[in-house]
């Protein structure tokens, strides 16, 4: 690869980075608007952000997928950790890295997660978090490897309803899931059963060759001390 081509491939990268923090901007406003929800000390929740049909075209002209949240929590919560859990025919792989960073004093924020698909089944995912006037960032590149030149059907869908945050507790936001096309494929949403417990439930996914989960937590302290 030419020096040139190193150079315009990096110079892609970072403008697409730039413009999903712009975007973290640009939602964050209509995310905190459209909180109709009050935190107390006993009361915190995640739910899937509201867009705009302008917002979801500007969406859709940068990445392929993408999923938005507003989450309130009360004070105590002082970091939160976003990640994508990968799994082939319900085996789950193990990731390449998670999205921790520290919550600010605004006990209301939101989750951006983007996926771009690239010819031999490629993917990079771009995670984002924002509290207050702090934005976080993350890259995530993997690559799916089939052994036949498939096409794929996907599905995917975000949680319906709000969710309460409780102590030690992950919860699943999201899913995107592929399974090779063939005569006769059928691709249908997880139930809400999966969403509250993946483990119990990984039956639902046992069949699709790829399944990305979107997930976080919450804590208290620092989870790497």
């Amino acid at each position: 690869m030419s020096y040139y081509k190193l150079k315009e491939g990096f110079q892609e990268m970072r403008k697409l980075l730039l413009v999903m923090v712009s975007l973290v901007f640009l939602l964050s406003s209509t995310a905190c608007s459209s909180n109709k929800y009050t935190t107390n000390e006993n009361i915190s929740f995640i739910s899937a952000t509201q867009l705009s049909d302008r917002e979801k075209m500007f969406l859709s002209v940068c990445t392929n997928d993408y999923f938005v949240f507003d989450f309130s929590v009360s004070d105590k919560y002082k970091w939160i950790e976003v990640w994508i859990d990968r799994y082939e025919f319900g085996k789950k792989v193990t990731s390449n890295g998670k999205l921790l960073t520290g919550l600010s004093e605004s006990s209301d924020g939101m989750i951006l997660a983007t996926l771009r698909e690239q010819e031999n089944i490629k993917y990079n995912w771009t995670i984002a978090t924002k509290t207050g006037g702090a934005t976080a960032t993350g890259d995530f590149n993997q690559e799916y490897k089939s052994t036949e030149n498939y096409s794929f059907a996907k599905t995917w869908q975000t949680i319906h309803t709000k969710k309460i945050i409780k102590d030690d507790n992950e919860i699943t936001l999201a899913s995107i899931c592929y399974k090779e096309q063939k005569n006769g494929t059928t691709v249908s949403s997880l139930t809400d059963e999966f969403y509250r417990s993946p483990d119990e439930n990984i039956r639902e996914i046992l069949n699709y060759n790829l399944v990305y989960l979107l997930k976080v937590k919450f804590y208290e302290n620092n989870p790497n001390n």
